[in-house]
């Protein structure tokens, strides 16, 4: 084989390999996040869901003592399959291929997920920010 051929079949083949890990992990994403739409959907329909209405929090740390999930994470399952309820209409949003990593879709898209706080504003003698 010449140097040519070869450098060109291996160009070819780091294209494959390239495209093999990212449709790979793009299927792993939707795993990912298809697992957190169940955790939530399973607890949403459970009637144990309705029975804590008012303590949920309570069934919510029960789980994620069983499972070995933090609170948090069992949380945000239940809030994205709240604001979620069909798991292949969220995909169809995201449509091209790019979908958000679950932390953006706690910060952006979740009732309780993390945010940073905005920053304090504060000016000297300005009568709208300053007391």
């Amino acid at each position: 084989m010449n140097e040519i051929s070869t450098n060109e079949q291996f160009d070819h083949l780091t294209e494959e390999v390239r495209a093999i890990i990212a449709q790979k992990r793009f299927e792993a994403g939707i795993a990912l996040l298809e697992m957190r739409h169940e955790i939530g959907k399973a607890i949403l329909d459970s009637p144990l869901w309705q029975f804590h209405k008012k303590g949920q929090g309570e069934l919510i740390n029960r789980i994620s003592a069983t499972v070995g999930l933090k609170d948090r994470s069992i949380l945000y399952c239940v809030e994205f399959a709240t604001r979620y309820p069909d798991f292949a209409g969220f995909i169809q949003e995201y449509g091209d291929g790019k979908l958000p990593k679950w932390y953006q879709i706690v910060r952006k898209e979740l009732p309780s997920g993390e945010r940073d706080e905005p920053e304090a504003v504060s000016c000297k003698h300005c009568p709208e920010h300053c007391p």
